[in-house]
């Protein structure tokens, strides 16, 4: 679990752009909602050890993140992976996107095939991803993220760029992982047709504050 305690934080200035956000993170999806300028990604960030609070800790299965030893931490972060709305992309191929996490961490790179497979893009891995759509892109980085089976998975509007019938794929995908035990968070503006027995808790944000949270587990 992850957990979010009492955070605070703000970029430089005396303007928190998070206040006082309590969450946690748990198996299932956890839907951050909001409007564009609420505080989804800024939250999504200190979830994944990209920013550090200003005030508050980040409990990562029970160890105080940014308390920890930089070897703990760099052990805790191989559990995460974030995956902003407009993802950066490795040079080279899909091919070598998706094989990367796995040669790091010395992981079979069959899971390079069985994922291409599940997100549809089999037949473009020898394809340079300066030749990609945006569309194309984003099923690119949302399988890289998936790869290497991390505990946790951060999605910044997934569905951004997808034409329809990519989107189902990917809200499918997203079910099927979290269904297996994957932590997974989806920041959103928009209503994503999950299937109810998938959420954990649906926490709904406006100008850097959790005003409700809805929980379905």
């Amino acid at each position: 679990m992850i957990t979010l305690e009492n955070i605070w934080f703000s970029y430089g200035s005396e303007y928190y752009v998070l206040k006082n956000i309590c969450l946690s993170i748990d198996e299932g999806i956890t839907v951050i909602k909001g409007p564009n300028g609420s505080g989804k990604t800024t939250l999504l960030k200190i979830a994944s050890f990209l920013l550090k609070p200003k005030k508050g800790p980040v409990i990562v299965d029970g160890i105080s993140f940014w308390n920890a030893s930089r070897k703990v931490r760099e052990k805790l972060r191989k559990k995460v992976v974030y995956v902003h709305e407009k993802p950066y992309l490795f040079k080279g191929t899909v091919y070598n996107n998706l094989a990367y996490p796995l040669k790091i961490r010395g992981y079979d790179l069959g899971r390079v095939m069985v994922v291409a497979k599940e997100f549809g893009i089999e037949k473009i891995l020898n394809t340079n991803v300066n030749k990609l759509s945006a569309g194309m892109r984003q099923l690119v980085a949302l399988a890289r993220a998936f790869v290497f089976k991390p505990k946790y998975v951060l999605l910044d509007e997934p569905l951004a760029n997808l034409d329809d019938e990519n989107k189902s794929r990917v809200i499918g995908i997203i079910e099927e992982y979290a269904r297996r035990g994957t932590a997974i968070v989806v920041a959103t503006h928009m209503d994503i047709d999950f299937k109810k027995e998938t959420i954990n808790k649906i926490a709904f944000m406006n100008d850097g504050v959790i005003v409700k949270i809805s929980k379905y587990k």
